[in-house]
């Protein structure tokens, strides 16, 4: 299957309204500051798979940097495991990655088992893989009464059958769901649940999608499926998955608060990544700009303005201004600057810390744009204390643009700094971006020492766990 049903469960089929009362989404924007985003959309452009950043990754001998993506796209990994089912070492890391994220370490009903099993007997599990196949054929055409007609599914007694019954408790909920047997989707998903005793980590989402299940059953409550879930959701593995996250939001009974387990997570990860924020803000707020960053972060521009916007809306007017910085990110990750430059202009203008992430970024956007000026020796050392990534994020961007500018010791020494930085904010893949940076600056360069001393550093930082 080229898509597994894992992406329609964070699709508009379980996100529609039914059942009982839950938190509503503002009607769908489809322009934003003058950008159509219908004529901008994103649909079209084909973002590197996660096999395939893993695999070049793997390929350039950067092992924990491959680790470390893998781990902040559980989602995605997953999907890429059954749909290829190859044993190849991306594969095989992905796998690993995924029964650490999932159970603390590998086990016999894990992915690994199942991937190395596979290879030496791949019978044991044709059965069950040309069902899951046959079902994926049959939802892309619309075909769910015939999809249903293929369950359930009998989960192969081999390695690696824990996860696999976890998936297929997933794949029949999404099916039934379609066809309206909630109560029967409900089943099969409290079936899997026992499993997750073993692997905590898969906990989160069949408890959302068990609250999914139960808001579709007459006189059901939902409210204490939906609450366990939202309570894991802090948890590592989950609290990047920004589907899920997508799905919490929507299938909130109205009766319900987020947890203080989850909001306090997620504020204190965004804080890290946008910076300090000014007050308290609302949990609905802080969830959709969390969201919206995670989406950045996978390079989905599009998606990621449509809910940084949403996440402004939800906001008090007078403490929005780090959210818009998010808004600005979005324009710029998409490539108009005008827009951008509007929105960074107007948040420079309410001063307070965000004005000066703003002034940051303001001059990341110039860089950016092609604009490379002298800077004074004042905006040539970085800022304490670090107020997050997203000002680190400017500082490598200004050091980009006094590289360009012919200042190689500058832009070397700032990026240094800006490297160690990082390791502040606990954003380890900069801290390795950084250091490509500095050995391709230092090859060009010629400078031999450098070049080893960068490469020794690379290493060191892969190798280690």
């Amino acid at each position: 299957m080229k898509r597994m049903l894992f992406v329609i469960l964070s699709a508009t089929l379980l996100l529609a309204a039914c059942g009982a009362r839950t938190e509503r989404t503002e009607p769908l924007k489809t322009s934003i500051a003058g950008v159509d985003l219908r004529e901008h959309s994103q649909q079209g452009v084909l973002l590197p798979t996660i096999l395939e950043q893993v695999e070049r990754l793997i390929g350039d001998g950067r092992e924990r940097s491959a680790r470390l993506l893998a781990s902040a796209r559980s989602d995605e990994i997953r999907e890429a495991i059954i749909t290829h089912r190859g044993a190849d070492p991306a594969i095989t890391l992905m796998a690993d990655m995924l029964d650490r994220l999932g159970a603390g370490r590998t086990t016999a009903g894990g992915w690994s088992a199942y991937i190395r099993h596979r290879v030496t007997t791949p019978e044991a599990y044709d059965d069950w893989e040309a069902d899951v196949d046959a079902i994926g054929s049959l939802i892309r055409q619309g075909q769910w009464a015939k999809a249903a007609d293929l369950l359930p599914l009998t989960t192969p007694k081999a390695p690696g059958a824990d996860v696999l019954a976890i998936e297929s408790a997933r794949i029949a909920a999404v099916v039934l769901l379609a066809e309206g047997q909630a109560e029967e989707a409900a089943l099969a998903v409290r079936g899997a649940l026992p499993l997750t005793r073993s692997r905590p980590g898969d906990a989160p989402d069949l408890k959302l999608l068990l609250a999914e299940c139960e808001r579709r059953i007459p006189g059901a409550d939902a409210t204490g499926s939906w609450l366990q879930a939202a309570k894991l959701g802090a948890d590592p593995m989950t609290i990047v998955d920004p589907h899920w996250l997508q799905r919490l939001m929507e299938a909130r009974p109205s009766s319900c608060d987020y947890p203080v387990e989850l909001t306090t997570e997620v504020e204190l990860r965004l804080a890290s990544a946008l910076g300090p924020m000014s007050a308290k803000l609302p949990a609905k707020a802080v969830l959709l700009a969390w969201i919206g960053n995670l989406l950045l972060n996978r390079g989905h521009g599009d998606l990621g303005l449509l809910i940084c916007s949403r996440a402004v809306d939800a906001c008090p007017e007078e403490h929005a201004g780090i959210l818009r910085l998010g808004q600005a990110r979005a324009f710029a990750q998409m490539r108009h600057f005008g827009q951008a430059q509007a929105i960074v202009d107007a948040v420079m203008s309410s001063g307070g810390t965000t004005s000066a992430i703003a002034q940051d970024f303001a001059r990341s956007l110039a860089m950016r744009r092609g604009e490379i000026k002298p800077l004074p020796d004042d905006q040539l050392v970085l800022p304490r204390p670090i107020l997050g990534s997203f000002v680190l994020y400017a500082y490598a961007d200004r050091a980009l643009s006094l590289y360009a500018a012919g200042r190689t010791a500058d832009a070397m020494r700032l990026m240094v700094d800006v490297r160690e930085a990082s390791r502040t904010t606990g954003d380890e893949m900069f801290y390795a971006q950084c250091l490509q940076a500095e050995l391709a600056w230092s090859i060009k360069k010629g400078d031999g020492k450098g070049i080893d001393d960068i490469r020794r550093r690379i290493d060191e930082w892969e190798t280690e766990r």
